[in-house]
């Protein structure tokens, strides 16, 4: 049987043995992914922390645009705007590969003036074809279909086909005119938007509410306190089915 003594001794070892064998995996994992707790970091969703291991990875390794593009993403999430352009303008702001993905991520989180201003600056750094490319891009992000479709069929941009079929088959509505039916009928605007359900939640309580404040108005005359009531929600409801028709057959 073990005495006390060498049970302690025993565990004491193993524990050892323990600790340094996951070192030495550590190690090896570190050596052949150095950025692989950057990536765990940033797949938990815990960005600041992995914003904090890729500066670190891009300072030892400037010329691995990966960890940059990636420590980029990390500030986009957090939404540091600051921090982004200032870390862009601390990198290679030559390189265009750098510069594109900054570009890609202004897009995604939709800085499209910014990326416009930008771009102006900084489109010498591209070729021809790369500059129309982004041009593009700003294009869709601003919902301008008709130059999207221009520079697409003039540039062959063949990898954006799927973007560039899909507004085709759209039939885009015109927002002036879904608001001038809603002003006539309220929610009319909205069915015309393709946004049915709400054109016909709109139509009931605009007049529902319109109904009511006549009610009134007739039984109590103009000094109806519940006629102005719903007279109010009645004009509130048919004001925002406008605008919101509108805004329907913008998108």
């Amino acid at each position: 049987m073990f005495s006390r003594e060498r049970l302690i001794i025993l565990v004491i070892t193993l524990l050892v043995i323990s600790v340094g064998s996951t070192c030495k995996t550590y190690g090896q994992t570190k050596e052949q992914a150095p950025d692989a707790f950057a990536k765990f970091l940033f797949s938990s969703d815990l960005y600041e922390l992995a914003a904090e291991e890729y500066e670190r990875l891009s300072y030892y390794n400037p010329e691995n645009l990966d960890y940059l593009k990636r420590l980029l993403s990390c500030y986009s999430k957090l939404g540091k705007n600051e921090d982004l352009s200032q870390r862009l303008n601390l990198g290679d702001t030559q390189s265009p590969e750098v510069a594109e993905g900054y570009y890609d991520l202004l897009v995604q989180t939709g800085r499209v003036t910014e990326l416009k201003s930008l771009f102006q600056k900084q489109q010498d750094l591209f070729s021809p074809s790369k500059q129309e490319e982004i041009k593009f891009k700003i294009a869709v992000s601003e919902s301008n279909w008709s130059e999207a479709i221009s520079l697409h069929s003039t540039n062959q941009l063949s990898p954006y086909d799927p973007i560039v079929t899909n507004i085709e088959d759209t039939k885009f509505k015109k927002p002036g005119l879904a608001a001038s039916l809603s002003a006539i009928i309220p929610g009319a605007g909205r069915l015309y938007a393709k946004d049915a359900k709400d054109g016909i939640i709109s139509m009931i309580f605009v007049g529902s509410f319109g109904y009511q404040a006549y009610r009134r108005f007739n039984q109590k005359g103009i000094n109806s306190v519940g006629g102005w009531i719903y007279g109010g929600l009645a004009l509130g409801f048919y004001v925002s089915n406008i605008y919101g028709s509108y805004q329907s057959a913008k998108f």
